[in-house]
């Protein structure tokens, strides 16, 4: 619609342009002058010009229209500027380009030291390719600058809500930081926390990169000492083409010199199990599953594979195998199951098979590609924590 209005204009800018330089063109019309030197006869009736000598025994002549040329340049101008526009906006395809801002300002924070962080937002991904621009700004200057498809400043603590990460001590280095979620890939959803610094110790302001860290959040900030993140990892979901888990499972990190976090293995097996999972065991979670089947509901296949992989997380391995070799829903009746599957999503899950050797060795897999997969066999070999929640 944009488009279309600014090629009226257009269209219109150059009418009106040809207009001007024909009316300078025409001239002025009445009186008498002389054609040659344009000085006014209107009293002076002979036909001879008492300034340059011209002549003529014709009186039209002497009534010849006037053309005004700068009037005529102005127009031409005009009608010039206008075929300009016209070309610049059907080469770059989009007209804000050339008479607007690609990006507007989403969100301003004022940071210690007199820095400022902005997010804009790209109003035409035609030209920018990216929906997100960070920038942080000091004396005037942009000291930094991130492009991707997702940002915002700080994370959200899920249990006080509060936004923690701006402007902040995260680290505990003695300097504020600015913590940025973000995403540089449209494709995905994995959210990425870049954790900046805005100064050293003596107050020299610069900009650098302390870490980069998973999607998660802070927490344990205040008067905790040792700050800790807790990071979300997607373990074996994507493998089995399974979606829509009641959770994902989260690992504690913890920062232990320089800008290395590390997980903290303790801290990553204490953790209780979220609300949804905390009643059932290795028995029981199978059990209403098998319930919910039984109802013609669905048959829970994603929340039992979460409460394996959360099990497995916090060192308790056997229980995870046991929910995995146990019968699941769907396993003496595979057609009802892929029905159920195809049905509501209108497209089968082709990587699940209903079979407990299957989703073992789909476990093993998944784990052993895991990046985590050094954490997560050394949990398991220290068994579950002493105080289990």
């Amino acid at each position: 619609m944009f488009e279309e209005i600014a090629s009226y204009m257009f269209i219109g800018l150059a009418i009106a342009g040809l207009l001007i330089a024909w009316l300078g063109w025409r001239g002025r019309r009445g009186g008498r002058w002389c054609p040659a030197c344009q000085t006014d006869l209107s009293k002076d009736l002979s036909r001879t010009c008492s300034s340059c000598g011209f002549s003529s025994p014709k009186e039209a002549a002497f009534h010849l229209p006037r053309s005004r040329w700068g009037i005529v340049i102005i127009g031409l101008l005009v009608v010039s500027v206008a075929s300009v526009l016209s070309i610049r906006d059907d080469l770059s395809g989009s007209v804000q380009e050339f008479i607007g801002p690609a990006w507007a300002l989403e969100e301003r924070v004022e940071l210690p030291g007199g820095w400022v962080a902005e997010i804009h937002r790209s109003n035409d991904l035609v030209l920018t390719n990216l929906d997100r621009r960070v920038r942080l700004i000091q004396g005037g200057e942009i000291r930094f600058e991130w492009m991707g498809w997702f940002a915002r400043f700080g994370t959200e603590d899920p249990t006080t809500g509060e936004t923690v990460g701006i402007g902040e001590d995260i680290d505990r280095d003695g300097t504020p930081n600015l913590v940025i979620r973000a995403n540089e890939d449209g494709d995905s959803e994995t959210s990425r926390v870049i954790l900046l610094s805005l100064a050293t110790r003596s107050g020299f302001p610069r900009i650098k990169t302390l870490a980069i860290l998973p999607d998660g959040w802070f927490m344990g900030l205040g008067g905790d000492s040792r700050p800790r993140y807790q990071a979300i990892d997607q373990l074996v979901e994507d493998q089995w083409g399974l979606s829509g888990a009641a959770s994902k499972p989260t690992l504690v990190l913890e920062k232990r010199g320089g800008s290395t976090w590390n997980v903290d293995l303790d801290a990553t097996r204490a953790q209780p199990m979220p609300s949804s999972m905390a009643t059932f065991d290795a028995r029981t979670a199978v059990e209403a599953a098998f319930d919910a089947w039984s109802t013609g509901a669905d048959p829970q296949l994603g929340e039992l594979l979460a409460f394996a992989t959360h099990l497995a997380y916090r060192g308790r391995m056997d229980e995870a195998r046991a929910v995995l070799s146990a019968a699941w829903p769907g396993d003496e009746d595979s057609e009802r199951l892929k029905l159920f599957m195809r049905g509501p999503r209108d497209s089968e899950f082709l990587d699940y098979r209903p079979d407990p050797a299957w989703r073992l060795k789909a476990f093993d897999l998944a784990i052993e590609r895991s990046p985590r997969r050094l954490e997560i066999e050394a949990m398991s070999r220290m068994g579950p924590p002493t105080s289990d929640s």
